[in-house]
């Protein structure tokens, strides 16, 4: 602050010396007076002074983070991985399956609820991770069916995301091009068709109406977080009664 008060006090007293009324600003042509260039100097002195300072200043910016002490869940990583594996196989070997027993146009209604089925979990993990705990508590409290079961699954957020959006919804999008490709074999029997603007198309139309949906779904999630979280835990309530 004194290096700045400084430098403005020198900018007015030199602003003093050159106004148009001046003899000094009558010299500027050829060489400067001595006061001018005297105060010129403090000034260029000042101003060099003032940059090094902030230059040096440094700021010291701390973030708290809650789960920081929290450790990792290698269990639940290992445990999801075979899941993931398993998940695959089944679902893989019966969409190519039925790709090769159904026809062209049923073959494409199945591809089309993959991708629709990817978009719905992606959207469920957001809604997850997005969800707010505190309703929840005073609906616990008036036992209200699917709150406990709410708060559970805000507080493994992570791992119901891990399942929803990567689990279901990375398998879905490999299964998805599988899919696709299984499709693309069944057009090339057909040499009436090209089969390269069909494929072309084809994955054009499948990566427009995921990349679109999951950004459609991603907005809904995050406007009605604590709505889904609710349903899904009426969901679980429901698993466990029954």
């Amino acid at each position: 602050m004194r290096l700045k008060a400084i430098w403005l006090l020198r900018w007015r007293h030199v602003g003093k010396h050159f106004n148009e009324e001046s003899p000094l600003w009558r010299q500027r042509g050829s060489t400067l007076g001595k006061p001018a260039r005297l105060y010129t100097a403090k000034f260029t002195l000042s101003l060099s002074s003032l940059i090094k300072h902030m230059k040096k200043k440094k700021y010291n910016i701390k973030f708290r983070q809650a789960n920081i002490h929290k450790k990792t869940n290698y269990k639940w990583i290992l445990t999801i991985s075979i899941i993931t594996f398993f998940t695959a196989i089944v679902i893989g070997y019966a969409s190519l399956v039925l790709m090769d027993i159904v026809d062209i146009i049923s073959a494409f209604i199945i591809l089309f609820l993959i991708v629709f089925l990817g978009i719905f979990f992606d959207a469920m993990g957001i809604a997850v991770t997005a969800a707010n705990e505190t309703p929840f508590h005073s609906m616990a409290s008036a036992k209200v069916v699917g709150a406990k079961e709410s708060i559970k699954i805000i507080r493994n957020a992570s791992s119901y995301a891990n399942f929803f959006n990567d689990v279901i919804g990375d398998i879905a999008g490999i299964i998805s091009g599988s899919a696709a490709s299984a499709i693309i074999l069944k057009i090339n029997l057909d040499p009436s068709i090209s089969s390269t603007l069909i494929s072309i198309l084809l994955t054009a139309v499948i990566a427009a109406i995921t990349i679109g949906g999951k950004g459609m779904g991603k907005e809904i999630a995050i406007n009605h977080a604590n709505y889904i979280v609710y349903q899904l835990g009426r969901i679980i309530h429901l698993f466990k009664k029954a």
